[in-house]
């Protein structure tokens, strides 16, 4: 699966965290990467983005086998990533004070999840910039064509 960025004005770049994100599915509630809590989020989330229905799409049994995908670790050192992508690392993000981090936004995405049968694809992307700024969303594609079409977007989180 390509990853597609939208660009941004010249000169700036988009920061990314190098390894994936492994731990969106855990949250204060606890575990949300399950088909009920998620068309929870879908029903009560932002309007635009209710049809189709994840439960329309996925049984039970389906989702498990793409949520426990979730857990895998993907680091993103070997991609050939565009010159306006920049890898930023924990260690970075650590050694920043905490009135940098308010000014430094950047994005974390999971490894990819598959549907059994290779149709649909999966991807969280969350987006930090800033103090009481960021959101998450479950990317959800489906292969047409041959090609991958976003077909779904369910808001996790914003601050």
């Amino acid at each position: 699966m390509r990853w597609y960025w939208k660009p941004r004005p010249e000169g700036t770049n988009w920061y990314l965290f190098d390894e994936s994100d492994t731990n969106w599915c855990r949250t204060i509630d606890g575990y949300i990467c399950t088909l009920d809590h998620l068309v929870a989020y879908q029903m009560h989330g932002n309007p635009r983005y209710r049809l189709p229905e994840l439960g329309d799409i996925f049984e039970v049994h389906d989702f498990e086998f793409i949520t426990d995908q979730f857990k895998k670790s993907i680091r993103f050192l070997e991609i050939d990533f565009t010159n306006d992508i920049r890898l930023v690392n924990q260690k970075e993000l650590d050694n920043k004070s905490e009135f940098e981090k308010s000014f430094f936004p950047y994005f974390s995405v999971s490894a990819p999840a598959f549907s059994e049968n290779g149709e649909y694809a999966l991807i969280y992307v969350s987006e930090f910039c800033g103090i009481e700024c960021g959101g998450g969303d479950l990317m959800i594609y489906k292969r047409e064509k041959g090609k991958w079409e976003r077909i779904l977007i369910v808001g996790i989180w914003l601050s």
